[in-house]
């Protein structure tokens, strides 16, 4: 079956990823679970004519040259794609992963709206995603710089390897670009958005200290930082941050994160109750002054964890709180929402208590 044809076929049974690899059929991800397409294997020869349809021969010659690749792709009438071309065994092998053909509204994405709208137009400041792998981090973040992008008049630049969403221009001017093609690194572009004059500096990923050292030097420096992180959730989050560092840096960064965090959003994606879409649970700690003054203590990560558990505090929004409301309102079951749950106890005392 021609790329096309395949690519239209999937993306009618909801998928959110793709997986081509000679001597195997098609595979598929849907609401988080792999499923064949088809008995057919596909050839060694068919994928790597697709990858060759999907990249273009610039950049197929950086796949040969590093032997995997990561490019956003856009086909006709079908959207875009993250497409990731790798070798293994020796053969060409592709991971698509669909991208919308536009950014979610934030209203639309299961996090609280109002909280989330007035980030979006903060002034200064850093906000981060964080999450495993497949938890709709990008997206969300994706969604914050959208709506900055329709509501204010701002200079938004965003870095990233590569760029997945596309913004068209609306109230503000975006600038996107591509780490490797437009910028040497991360690092690099977000230090040089300050001589562009960015009021929002978007970074797809923080994976390295020098990432997040940059990111912080521009939240101090008056401008609003959004960005994602790769960890299971808040704590795990700080925890990961503060390894990125040596032992005699960790001070600072936490000083740092301290005077410049507004919020630090941990989501998962769960499956549905009663299939269809997957549903968005997460968690959110605010820099409120208690937060705050918890990030610069000895033991930030064990401290913040401590008021996450059992915290009906308004300002905070743990995930487990969020877990027991998505099952009371029947849209996950308690066995997923336990799964997901940092504190499987912590959960199950709210789902235990009246109300």
């Amino acid at each position: 079956m021609p790329l096309y044809e395949l690519l239209r076929e999937l993306l009618t049974r909801r998928v959110s990823d793709i997986h081509l690899q000679g001597g195997a059929p098609p595979l598929g991800r849907i609401g988080g679970q792999l499923h064949t397409f088809g008995t057919q294997p596909l050839s060694h020869a068919d994928v790597l004519a697709t990858a060759q349809s999907m990249l273009t021969p610039e950049e197929f010659g950086y796949f040969e040259d590093r032997h995997q690749y990561t490019a956003a792709v856009q086909i006709k009438e079908l959207g875009r794609f993250r497409c990731h071309v790798f070798r293994q065994a020796g053969a060409v092998t592709l991971a698509l992963r669909t991208i919308g053909a536009t950014v979610p509204s934030l209203a639309s994405l299961g996090l609280p709206t109002d909280l989330m709208t007035g980030l979006a137009l903060a002034p200064r400041g850093l906000l981060l995603f964080a999450g495993p792998g497949d938890s709709g981090r990008t997206t969300s973040a994706a969604s914050v710089v959208d709506h900055r992008n329709r509501q204010t008049a701002s200079r938004i630049v965003t870095v990233e390897d590569p760029p997945e969403y596309l913004y068209a221009p609306a109230r503000s001017l975006v600038a996107q670009r591509a780490v490797g093609h437009d910028v040497r690194s991360a690092a690099q572009g977000l230090a040089a958005a300050r001589m562009q004059d960015a009021d929002l500096v978007f970074v797809g990923e923080l994976r390295a200290a020098e990432d997040v050292r940059a990111a912080l030097d521009v939240a101090q420096s008056g401008r609003l930082v959004v960005s994602t992180f790769l960890a299971r959730d808040s704590g795990h989050a700080l925890a990961r941050l503060e390894r990125l560092f040596a032992p005699h840096e960790r001070a600072d960064l936490r000083v740092a994160l301290a005077e410049t965090l507004l919020a630090l959003v941990s989501q998962r994606l769960l499956p549905g109750l009663f299939g269809g879409d997957r549903v968005l649970a997460h968690e959110v700690l605010p820099g409120t002054p208690e937060v705050r003054a918890a990030l610069e203590g000895d033991s930030p990560t064990r401290t913040l964890r401590a008021m996450l558990a059992g915290s009906h505090a308004a300002a905070l929004h743990p995930l487990e709180a969020h877990l027991a409301t998505l099952v009371r309102q029947q849209r996950v079951s308690p066995e997923a929402a336990t799964a997901a749950a940092s504190d499987p106890a912590d959960l199950r005392a709210r789902l235990a208590a009246p109300g």
